[in-house]
């Protein structure tokens, strides 16, 4: 004599399946968008470290040369951000474009183009400038007119209030 068979209990219906992957597609909606300002937070910082990287070469190839090397921060018609190494005539040596996305600011909001020029003694002109991006996220890098070494900071206390 045979028994009736029970359906077996261990498995999923369609229906749970699909109520999960629905669950999983409105996480992955609510999750995405804090990536994407991360990434953009982190291509800001790289931004600015390679800004600092040039500014340092900068320096070394002042003291190296026994000559006067120029970094000159600006923006073009379109509204991309580059930067700039250039002799003490102004030539230029070479060129880095900004990420797409992360402008070029002076502290007080005045037109670019920013220089920074770096001596044969080491030390600099000095100033800051900040990078921008669409979040308005800002960091600055800064040159030091005494050491002529370049930072990044993320905010200017010597001026009163942070930034």
């Amino acid at each position: 004599m045979t028994q009736p068979t029970t359906p077996d209990p261990s498995g999923f219906t369609l229906v749970e399946i699909l109520v999960l992957l629905v669950i999983m597609g409105l996480a992955a909606m609510l999750i995405l968008p804090s990536f994407t300002s991360g990434l953009q937070g982190l291509e800001l910082e790289a931004a600015c470290r390679d800004l600092a990287t040039h500014m340092k070469r900068a320096r070394f190839e002042a003291i190296g040369r026994h000559t006067v090397r120029r970094i000159i921060v600006a923006q073009d018609d379109m509204g991309l951000g580059y930067y700039v190494l250039a002799n003490e005539f102004g030539e230029q040596i070479g060129s880095v474009v900004l990420p797409d996305g992360i402008v070029p600011q002076t502290i007080d909001r005045t037109p670019l183009p920013w220089r920074v020029n770096f001596y044969s003694n080491g030390r600099s002109s000095g100033g800051a400038i900040g990078l921008v991006n669409r979040q308005e996220k800002r960091l600055y890098v800064t040159a030091d007119p005494v050491t002529g070494l370049a930072k990044v900071t993320p905010a200017l206390v010597s001026q009163g209030r942070p930034r």
